[in-house]
């Protein structure tokens, strides 16, 4: 079982897809202002030092400020690989094509990331079109209705079987 949860991860859905964009976006609007910020405290230290000295705050602005360059760099990352995965999932949805498939394990993480809402997805790995496997976070929902050897309709794509996501699990969309 540890091999089928360490396998390729499916192309995410739709639902997922949107939270990825909304959280590099929430993280542009807070991390952008505070960059320029740390830029014109930094710049006003260099150009002018006695006013910098006068400046009270200006040690808290550039603390703060340095947050600003993980927190962009997320969201460069989170956007980069929202946007792959975003084409991955139209040429899914338009070259793709389904076939019959199975859940061969289910399981929920129990450590807590920035990067996936694990509190509200659960994992499920499945097989289909001669033996690739899979796992994909599904809602909780679905989850709680899936078990080992439920059917599941996955669409992937014929020339790279490996780019593939679940649709239906027992007859139900997954979102």
């Amino acid at each position: 079982m540890d091999q089928v949860r360490h396998s390729k991860e499916a192309v995410p859905t739709q639902a997922l897809l949107v939270i990825r964009g909304i959280v590099a976006v929430f993280l542009g609007i807070i991390a952008c202002p505070l960059a320029r910020l740390g830029i014109d405290v930094a710049s006003m230290a260099l150009l002018q030092p006695q006013a910098f000295a006068n400046f009270e705050n200006a040690p808290s602005i550039l603390i703060a400020s340095s947050i600003s360059v993980p927190m962009l760099v997320g969201m460069g990352v989170i956007g980069v690989r929202t946007i792959r995965h975003a084409l991955l999932y139209r040429e899914l949805k338009t070259q793709g094509v389904t076939t019959q498939g199975r859940v061969v394990d289910r399981w929920r993480m129990s450590s807590f990331s920035f990067r996936i809402p694990r509190r509200f997805w659960r994992y499920v790995a499945y097989e289909y079109a001669d033996g690739h496997t899979a796992k994909q976070l599904i809602p909780i929902g679905i989850y709680e209705h899936t078990q080992a050897g439920t059917p599941v309709t996955v669409r992937y794509l014929p020339h790279d079987p490996s780019v593939s996501q679940v649709e239906l699990v027992d007859g139900k969309k997954v979102p």
